[in-house]
């Protein structure tokens, strides 16, 4: 992954593992169909190619990052059960996140990582992560547009990924850039 720009993904939260099993059951509000996740990550794929899509979880979450993976079908997509240490580390270096509305979100826009944050329940006013540096951070979903992430429409989040600058350190010369189009139109003319 050296030198490739890095999308973090991180598709859990603290409910996706209930005791030793993964738990998708119909009541949580955080919980994003497993196809819809495979087509985002398509998505970013086709708008930023030579990127590496790595897919954040605990331990726990194994089960779920290997599902969406299979479910993507990317060489450039990679599970990982990630330590905190190590996520700020990718978060530290990442070109952008998209999370569901868990504490890793928080992280990285403390760490001033352009985000987009999927909601369920939970009202964007309270809970959208906020950045030291002003970092743009993106709320999708909440009261009262949508109680329940599978109310998001794929389309809807790439949009707003793709209207993400990149961070700074992944920007390349460190300047925050423009969208994502012009940056992967630079990309692959140089």
């Amino acid at each position: 992954m050296s030198g490739q720009p890095l999308v973090l993904v991180q598709p859990g939260n603290r409910r996706t593992m209930r005791g030793a099993r993964l738990d998708l059951a119909r009541d949580d509000d955080k919980a994003w169909p497993l196809e819809r996740w495979g087509q985002l990550l398509r998505g970013i794929h086709a708008q930023l190619p030579q990127a590496a899509i790595v897919l954040c979880g605990a331990p726990r979450e194994a089960l779920l990052l290997g599902w969406i993976a299979a479910a993507a079908q990317l060489a450039c997509v990679v599970p990982a059960e990630l330590p905190l240490s190590r996520l700020l580390a990718l978060c530290a270096r990442a070109h952008s996140m998209i999370s569901v509305d868990t504490g890793p979100a928080h992280a990285a826009a403390a760490l001033s990582l352009p985000l987009v944050v999927l909601f369920g329940a939970h009202s964007q006013a309270e809970w959208l992560p906020r950045s030291p540096t002003g970092s743009p951070v993106v709320g999708i979903g909440g009261p009262p547009h949508s109680s329940r992430l599978d109310a998001i429409a794929v389309e809807t989040v790439l949009t707003a990924w793709r209207g993400l600058p990149a961070a700074p350190a992944a920007a390349g010369d460190g300047q925050r850039g423009g969208d994502l189009t012009a940056r992967a139109t630079h990309a692959t003319s140089r």
